[in-house]
């Protein structure tokens, strides 16, 4: 994955151990990660990004579920 600007706290999110962090950090990262598809838009020359950053949106929906199913 290379380094966009929402990469930090989508790692940051899937590597925290603590279950009461994970839940804000997956928060902040899915932040980021809509704010990012805004500023993406229609630009074509994006469209790799645009993937990545949908894919994270995935996971960390995920995380978020499974987070509160076995909290």
């Amino acid at each position: 994955m290379k380094p966009y600007r929402w990469s930090e706290s989508y790692t940051e999110a899937t590597h925290e151990n603590d279950r009461t962090v994970r839940l804000m950090r997956i928060k902040t990262a899915m932040d980021m990660c809509l704010c990012c598809l805004l500023d993406i838009g229609s630009d074509a020359g994006r469209g790799a990004e645009q993937k990545e950053v949908l894919c994270a949106l995935h996971d960390l929906l995920v995380m978020r579920h499974l987070h509160r199913k076995y909290a």
